[in-house]
C-alpha cells in the first residue's frame, strides 16, 4: 500500500510539473507574438510616417515644377515676335 500511494504522489507531481510547463511554455508563445505584434505596429508606423514625407516631397516637387513651366511659358509669350522666328 504504501509503494502504490508513493507512486500515485510521484505521478500526481509530475503532472502538475508538465502542466506547469506547460502553461510556462504558452505563455512565451503569447509573449513572443505580442512582442513581434508591437515591433510591426512600430515598423507599420514608421513606413507611414515615411510614405507621408515622400508625398510631401512629391507635391512640392510638382509645385516647383509648375511654377518653372509657368515662368517659362511668361517668358515665351514676353518675347517679342522677331525672336520667335
Amino acid at each position: 500500500m504504501e509503494g502504490y500511494m508513493r507512486s500515485s504522489t510521484h505521478m500526481v507531481n509530475e503532472l502538475a510539473r508538465i502542466r506547469k510547463h506547460h502553461r510556462e511554455d504558452k505563455n512565451e508563445v503569447v509573449d513572443e507574438m505580442c512582442r513581434q505584434h508591437k515591433e510591426n505596429i512600430n515598423q507599420f508606423k514608421e513606413i507611414l510616417d515615411s510614405a507621408g514625407s515622400f508625398i510631401g516631397e512629391l507635391q512640392h516637387m510638382r509645385r516647383v515644377m509648375e511654377a518653372l513651366v509657368h515662368s517659362y511659358n511668361m517668358e515665351q509669350l514676353n518675347q517679342p515676335d522677331e525672336e520667335l522666328r
